[in-house]
C-alpha cells in the first residue's frame, strides 16, 4: 500500500507593512524631513541655538507617524485580525511618548504651548480614521498642517515667540505656508490621480488649489515675503496636475458612424427588391483609449523630485 507524501501548507507570513510596522505611503516621509530640515535652517539663521532636543523630536516625529498607520490598520481591521497589529501600535505609542517627554525636558517647558494648537489636529486625524475616513482631505489636511507644523515649533520654540516679534518670524512663516501648501495640494494631486481617477470634479479642485497659491505666492513674493521661486514652483504644479490627470480624450463623432468593412463596402447577395443597393454597416462612434493611469511609483518619485525642490527653494 503506498501513501502519498503529504505537504503541510504553511500561512504566508505578512510583510512588516501588512502587519503595521512600516506604513506603505513612503511618500509621506519627504513631507516629515522637508519641514523638519527647514526649520533647524531657519533656525540656525535667527541665531537660535540648536539644541539636544532636537534629535529626540525627530524620532518623536516618526514614532508618531508610524503609530498612527498602525492606529489605521488597527481601527480598519475586523475584530479577528486586531491583535496582528497589536505590537507595532504598542511599541510605537511607547516610543512617541518616551520621546515626547525628553524633548520636553530637554527643550523646556515652552513648547508646551504647541500643545493647545497641535491636540485637535491630531484628535480630528484620529477620530477620521475610526471613522474608516482617514484618506479624506480634511484627514489628509490635518496631518499635513502637523507634519508642516514641526518645522514651526522647531523654528519657534512657543507661539509666544512670534508673537513678541511678528514682523521677524513673518517671513519665516510664509515659508511654512508655502510647504503647506504644496504639501497639502499632494493631497488632492494624489487624489485625482488614483482614488478619483477621472473625477473632473477633483482635478478641478487640485488645480485650483495650485492655482490659488501661486497667487498666494505671488503676492508674497512682491511683498518680498517670499523669493519669487515660489510661484514659478506652483506654477509647475500646477501644470504637472493638469497634465497627469488629464480627463480621457474622445473624438467628436455623430451618434452613428458609418465605416465599411476592410475598406471597402459590403455587398450583400440579392434576396429581397432592394438586393441591388449596397448597404453599409453602422457601428458605435469610436473613442480614442483612454491615457495610461500614472503609477504609484511613477507619482512618487516626481513627488520626491518636487519635495527637494520646494526644500531647496524654502532654505534659498
Amino acid at each position: 500500500m503506498t501513501h502519498r507524501p503529504t505537504t503541510s501548507r504553511r500561512r504566508p507570513r505578512r510583510s512588516t507593512a501588512a502587519r503595521g510596522w512600516l506604513p506603505n505611503q513612503h511618500g509621506a516621509w519627504a513631507m516629515l524631513i522637508v519641514p523638519f530640515i527647514v526649520g533647524v535652517v531657519l533656525r540656525s539663521r535667527a541665531g537660535e541655538p540648536g539644541g539636544a532636543w532636537l534629535i529626540p523630536l525627530a524620532a518623536a516625529e516618526f514614532a508618531a507617524y508610524f503609530a498612527f498607520n498602525a492606529l489605521g490598520l488597527w481601527l480598519h481591521a475586523a475584530p479577528a485580525r486586531r491583535a496582528g497589529f497589536r505590537p507595532a501600535l504598542i511599541t510605537y505609542t511607547a516610543i512617541t511618548a518616551v520621546t515626547a517627554v525628553l524633548v520636553i525636558v530637554l527643550g523646556g517647558r515652552p513648547l508646551l504651548g504647541w500643545l493647545p494648537v497641535a491636540l485637535p489636529l491630531m484628535a480630528w486625524a484620529i477620530w477620521q480614521a475610526s471613522r474608516k475616513q482617514d484618506r479624506s482631505v480634511t484627514s489628509g489636511l490635518a496631518t499635513v498642517a502637523l507634519a508642516v507644523g514641526m518645522g514651526v515649533v522647531i523654528r519657534f520654540t512657543s507661539p509666544s515667540q512670534i508673537v513678541s516679534s511678528p514682523e521677524d518670524a513673518l517671513r519665516d512663516i510664509a515659508v511654512f505656508v508655502a510647504l503647506f501648501g504644496y504639501y497639502a495640494g499632494t493631497v488632492w494631486h494624489v487624489k485625482s490621480l488614483i482614488r478619483e481617477w477621472g473625477n473632473r470634479q477633483a482635478r478641478r479642485d487640485s488645480i485650483i488649489w495650485h492655482v490659488a497659491f501661486m497667487a498666494l505666492t505671488t503676492a508674497a513674493a512682491a511683498a518680498k515675503l517670499l523669493t519669487p521661486a515660489w510661484p514659478v514652483f506652483f506654477a509647475v504644479c500646477t501644470a504637472r496636475t493638469w497634465w497627469l490627470s488629464a480627463p480621457p480624450a474622445t473624438r467628436s463623432t455623430s451618434n452613428s458612424t458609418t465605416q465599411s468593412i476592410s475598406g471597402s463596402t459590403t455587398q450583400f447577395p440579392p434576396h429581397s427588391a432592394t438586393a441591388a443597393e449596397t448597404r453599409r454597416v453602422t457601428v458605435p462612434p469610436a473613442t480614442d483609449p483612454p491615457p495610461r493611469r500614472p503609477r504609484p511609483l511613477q507619482i512618487g518619485l516626481l513627488e520626491i523630485a518636487m519635495s527637494l525642490a520646494a526644500l531647496v527653494i524654502a532654505i534659498s
